[in-house]
């Protein structure tokens, strides 16, 4: 288990995936592990486009509302430019965490995402980049608990401005699948450790015109044993749940098919 995952008290965490870049949607763009001048020849140096911009200006009235302690980005030319629009009002202090960035994708950089995702599936790996496992090792033992290194108990809870792998290594460490961030999207997860069926929870946040909205968000999770109190029911091994609630109460879980 990774020392994320191992957390002793119940934390909050704000997310902002960043906004979208100059690159097309189609196009591998690099996780950029490497220092600024080889990002710029492998492709890894990706600015955000006036749209991208846009985004990180929505996020920024959201975010300015809800007073983060501090603001840590990936180190990628794209989060640090989310980073510098969604902190010029509130300006809290910034960390980078190189280890929480996208996938390097070695030479498979600036490749259509159709090719690339066709040689997974033929079971190749980038060369001289990331496995996927490796990918989410760094992320889940390295980055995230650097970025829980800068909380405080009694602070407000911290920014991540991130990728989307940032929340699909955590989502397949604890089993659950079918959520995925937009671009310039602010969330807000609540880990819980003694939950033993729903350890995490996370809200959609925008800016609604009476003041800040906050909708659960719908995932599944698939549990190898699992007893839910007041059910009476001990589920088997392939058994899904969905909570739609965003918080755990047991009764309003129900059973899916897979």
């Amino acid at each position: 288990m990774s020392s994320l995952l191992s957390l002793s008290e119940q934390k909050t965490v704000y997310l902002v995936r960043h906004g979208i870049t100059i690159y097309p949607t189609d196009v591998t763009v690099g996780g950029s592990l490497a220092p600024k001048f080889k990002e710029v020849q492998a492709g890894g140096y990706a600015p955000l486009c006036e749209e991208g911009r846009e985004q990180a200006r929505k996020a920024e009235a959201i975010i300015k509302r809800l007073k983060p302690s501090f603001i840590a980005h990936t180190g990628t030319t794209r989060t640090e430019h989310t980073t510098e629009i969604v902190n010029q009002y509130i300006k809290v202090p910034v960390y980078a965490i190189p280890d929480l960035c996208d996938q390097d994708w070695g030479d498979w950089t600036n490749i259509h995402k159709q090719v690339r995702e066709q040689l997974l599936a033929e079971g190749k790996n980038p060369p001289g980049g990331e496995t996927k496992e490796q990918l989410k090792h760094r992320i889940m033992n390295l980055g995230w608990p650097e970025f829980f290194s800068h909380c405080s108990s009694n602070q407000n809870p911290g920014l991540l401005v991130g990728h989307d792998k940032d929340l699909k290594a955590i989502k397949d460490e604890l089993g659950i699948g079918d959520f995925n961030p937009k671009n310039g999207e602010v969330l807000e997860l609540v880990f819980k450790p003694h939950d033993p069926v729903f350890p995490l929870s996370i809200y959609h946040l925008s800016l609604m015109r009476d003041g800040l909205s906050k909708v659960p968000g719908v995932y599944k999770v698939r549990l190898e044993q699992a007893f839910l109190p007041g059910t009476g029911k001990d589920y088997p091994e392939e058994s899904v749940y969905t909570e739609e609630s965003g918080d755990s109460k047991y009764n309003q879980v129900s059973k899916l098919s897979i």
